[in-house]
This record gives C-alpha cells, structure tokens and sequence, in this order.
C-alpha cells in the first residue's frame, strides 16, 4: 500500500464536499406538545427535526474526515516518525464512533412503524448526543442555556465504539488490537520514545555530534538519538497506512448506510403527503425572494442553489428568534 491508495480511494468524498451547502439549525428538543392536536403534525415534526440533525452530522463528519486524511498525508510526507500513529488513532476513533452512530440508528430505524413516536424520540435523542456532546465546561453551559438537555451532552464512550468495531466481522482482523497499540505512541509510553531514536549499535564509545564521547570500558548497546529519522517514518507509514485504509472504508460505508430518518419512506409519504416530508415553497419569478425557510430547504432538496440572504428584518436563519439585523446579519461572524 501507498500514500496514493490513500488519496484515491478520498478523491469522491473529497469532491463531495467541495461546493459549499448550509442548512437551517434544528432544535435541541422535540415539541410535541404544541402538536397535540394533530399527528400528522407531530410526526412530520419528528421526521424533520431529525432529518436536519442527521444532515448536519453526516456532512461534518465526512468534512472532518477529509481533514484527517489530509493530516496523516502531511505528517507521513514530512517524514515526522510520530505523526502518523497520532492521526491513525484519531481516523480510527472516528470510524468507531461513526460505526456505532450508524449502526445504532439503524437499530431504531428497524423497531415497528406503529410506534412512529417511540422511535422518533429515539432517534431524536441519539442523533442530538452524536452532535452536542462535549466535555468543555463553557461549551455545556452554553448549549444548557439554549435549551438542549444535559443527558444529550455526555459523550458516547470511547472505547466502548472501539469495541463494537472490532467486534465487527468486516473489521476484526485487520484492526484488532491496533487501537492499544496507536495508543502506546499517543500516550508517551515506550512505543512513542523509540520514535526519536535512529537506532542502537553495539560499541565501546557513545559520542556525540560535538566530538565528545562517553567510553564504556566492557562496551555495550548505544543507541542513537536524531531528527529526522527517516527509516522511522517510513516504518509509521508501513505500520498505519492498512489501518488508516480500513478505517476509512468503513467510515465511508457506515456513513452512507446511516439513516436520515427513523421512518420508513411509505410511512412518511402516508403521514406527510411527500416523499420528502418537507413542504417546498417557492416564490414566482414576479413576486419577492422566497422566505428563508424555504431558501434552506430548497438548496438542500432540490438543487443547492446559491445563498439566499435573508432581509435586515427577516428571522435569522439560525433560529434564535432575533431579526437577521441584529444576528447574523450584524456584520460579526457567529463560530458554533
């Protein structure tokens, strides 16, 4: 295998992500309650709460594998020893992590279309933890203040994704104990300290670039110290490119079999009317732009068409509920 294998089989998914693609900003919460009245209204609540969060996972985690991919390649260029066991961990931590999205999802996907409700809180509840939660303390704070529950902060366990993937009969032999082992280098353990070593011989004088040296009168192993060490970088490369490879077939596979809604698409045309379960709503040529709304979801479902600014008193497009003068469109950029 070569660093080529590598870019080729990320050049689809790579070109994928080249146009840019916005979409509105979901709710934390499902409400229901304010639908009681109406299942039809409940469900395609649920469905496009949950189509939303899903879109918004899928395209950021194919980003950030992009981004990855493009670390590990600099690092194995540059012929840095210990840089490519770092991002090798790094893809395999997120094709665990996206293995166990995907394949608990699909789970919920499965359960009987006669709890359509059931299972879209399920879902809901899974696919807002696989996007909001975090450990840093602001962050939380942050997104309690805005509404999102604090049960749907809280990690999904590391090491518990690692194991279901390598449990998986696709991925067993080629990945088992490969985690402990990138570990050991990002960790400072043993594995990481012979990274900085060019090699050992054996010898009665250990010398130094300065033309010192320490003499061993009974002679013993030296070992030797540089930067760069070439042959230590390749040997990185040879050891987690295979790795590196797998972990991206299966994040790519898992993330394409993930799905976007927990409801099947003959109950969605039955309870919504559309196989979409959005409303498209555009504007004649001869009347005003489209609503925001409406602009987001028709980039997204019919043709990404180019960016369609809100007016200075319209709602901002990220649903805080402010007027796009005083949001967004107040000429300071919002980092979420």
């Amino acid at each position: 295998m070569i660093l080529d294998d590598l870019e080729e089989l990320i050049i689809p998914l790579r070109n994928s992500i080249l146009a840019p693609i916005e979409f509105p900003v979901p709710d934390f919460r499902l409400d229901l309650e304010s639908r009681s009245e109406s299942p039809e209204r409940q469900f395609t609540h649920i469905h496009q709460m949950c189509t939303l969060h899903a879109e918004n996972f899928a395209i950021s985690h194919k980003i950030k594998l992009v981004s990855l991919i493009d670390g590990y390649q600099v690092v194995a260029k540059s012929e840095n020893p210990l840089g490519p066991y770092l991002f090798a961990r790094s893809v395999m931590e997120l094709a665990a992590f996206v293995y166990r999205v995907s394949i608990e999802l699909n789970k919920i996907k499965g359960e009987p279309d006669n709890d359509w409700k059931g299972k879209g809180r399920a879902y809901f509840k899974l696919i807002v933890r696989a996007r909001m939660a975090t450990t840093d303390p602001k962050k939380r704070q942050a997104l309690i203040d805005a509404g999102c529950p604090a049960e749907s902060l809280e990690p999904l366990n590391v090491m518990h994704c690692i194991k279901l993937l390598v449990s998986d009969s696709e991925a067993s032999e080629s990945l088992s104990h490969q985690y402990e082992k990138l570990c050991d280098y990002v960790h400072h353990n043993l594995s990481s300290q012979v990274t900085s070593s060019s090699g050992f011989r054996v010898g009665y004088t250990a010398r130094s670039a300065g033309g010192g040296g320490l003499i061993m009168p009974k002679g013993g192993s030296i070992d030797r110290y540089e930067y760069p060490t070439p042959q230590k970088a390749a040997l990185a490369v040879q050891e987690t490119l295979p790795v590196v490879i797998k972990c991206v077939e299966l994040c790519l596979k898992h993330l394409n079999k993930m799905p976007y809604t927990p409801f099947s698409q003959a109950q969605i045309r039955e309870m919504t009317g559309s196989d979409l379960g959005f409303t498209m709503v555009s504007a004649p040529p001869h009347q005003q732009k489209p609503s925001v709304e409406a602009a987001h979801l028709q980039r997204k479902l019919v043709n990404r068409s180019p960016y369609v600014e809100p007016g200075r008193n319209d709602p901002c497009y990220c649903g805080s509920g402010k007027k796009f003068k005083f949001c967004h469109g107040n000429g300071k950029m919002t980092v979420h």
